[in-house]
């Protein structure tokens, strides 16, 4: 009874073999036949790229405060509209000016009546008609007459009847409107030359490394089809620290600010912006570059799969010398030698592979 049993664990043992070494054997000869795509590398300029969000600001741009809690009296311009300098923005009601006026005559007349009551007091002083103490308080309240008056002046040299624009440019914001009471610690407005846009990217502290002043750069806006061009101009000396996405993780990121600036701006391009930037820190000359998927690894070793005149495949061991996100400088291969686009970790060397052409292309089905 025991011997059958046995027989029995065997051949389902022997089966289950079977049944992997088969499978095994229709995946890789699916993989085999399945097509490929190849293509033949040439040598071409390689651009090392340091790659960076980035936001679009203009270069020159002025918050307008208030330095006295006024009245806004009338407003001339509104968001979004051209000024030149000079323009007046906005004028302020005069009733809170003319207020501190009547203040400061009246305190002007006051300290004239403190200085003869104070001459008289002194002549008093001199028969023995007033006390000493008299005397003192009215040299006291002349005193902090002079303080008010002189408070009351800067007062008014702080009070404008108008504002007008620091410089040509456009209003972006307008924070005040008529009747509109001052706080002085927010800006009334905020005016921007929109004639001269720049670019602030933030670069990743490893990515820093290489990245100079005078370096071209393109810039692709991400609500504009088109690349613009553009030049490193300054460089921070400085980093800014920002926590991971991952609430759970105390790791931060450490971005450095590089300004950018920009050539030929069109006008439906805004600060705010969102762009995607693409500085070019060094150019190899006629060199051959391949792309990612086209590159498996042995061990610590990298090759592509050169694809012969017979369909077959060699193993073409490479070198790595630099990289971008997608596309990779590498030496060990020839001008216009064709190798695969996507090959798979499981293909041999000797190999004979389908080409995808026009005719085999799998199509995809129309969503209804």
């Amino acid at each position: 009874m025991k011997s059958k049993k046995m027989i029995l664990i065997i051949v389902i043992i022997f089966l289950a073999v079977l049944a992997f070494f088969l499978y095994k054997k229709n995946l890789h000869s699916e993989d085999i036949n399945r097509s490929y795509s190849a293509y033949k590398v040439e040598k071409s300029d390689f651009e090392k790229i340091v790659e960076a969000d980035g936001v679009m600001e203009a270069r020159d741009t002025k918050l307008v405060y208030a330095d006295e809690s006024l009245k806004v009296d009338k407003l001339y311009y509104d968001e979004g509209d051209y000024v030149e300098k000079g323009d007046v923005i906005m004028t302020f009601d005069p009733e809170d000016k003319n207020t501190v006026k009547r203040e400061l005559k009246k305190e002007e007349i006051n300290l004239k009546k403190l200085k003869r009551d104070l001459k008289n007091a002194k002549e008093l002083l001199d028969i023995g008609g007033s006390s000493k103490t008299e005397v003192e308080d009215l040299e006291f309240d002349i005193e902090t007459s002079l303080l008010e008056i002189e408070e009351y002046k800067e007062e008014l040299s702080k009070m404008l009847d108008e504002i007008k624009s620091p410089f040509n440019g456009t209003i972006i914001s307008m924070v005040a409107e008529e009747n509109y009471r001052v706080n002085t610690e927010v800006e009334l407005f905020e005016i921007a030359d929109l004639s001269d846009i720049i670019v602030v990217a933030d670069v990743p502290e490893y990515s820093i490394n290489g990245v100079e002043l005078g370096q071209k750069v393109r810039i692709s806006p991400e609500s504009y089809k088109k690349t613009f061009q553009g030049t490193v101009s300054k460089i921070s000396t400085l980093s800014t620290a920002t926590s991971s996405d991952n609430s759970s993780s105390a790791e931060t990121e450490a971005y450095v600010e590089v300004e950018i600036t920009m050539e030929n701006v069109p006008e439906q391009l805004r600060p705010g912006f969102n762009v995607d930037v693409e500085i070019i820190t060094s150019v190899n000359k006629d060199s051959i570059a391949v792309p990612r998927t086209s590159i498996l690894q042995d061990g610590e070793k990298y090759y592509v799969f050169q694809l012969n005149p017979d369909s077959t495949i060699t193993k073409k061991y490479i070198e790595i010398q630099m990289n971008n996100s997608s596309v990779l400088l590498v030496e060990g291969l020839e001008n216009n030698m064709k190798i695969l686009k996507d090959p798979d970790q499981i293909l041999t060397e000797g190999t004979a592979v389908k080409i995808e052409t026009a005719e085999n292309r799998p199509t995809r089905k129309k969503k209804d």
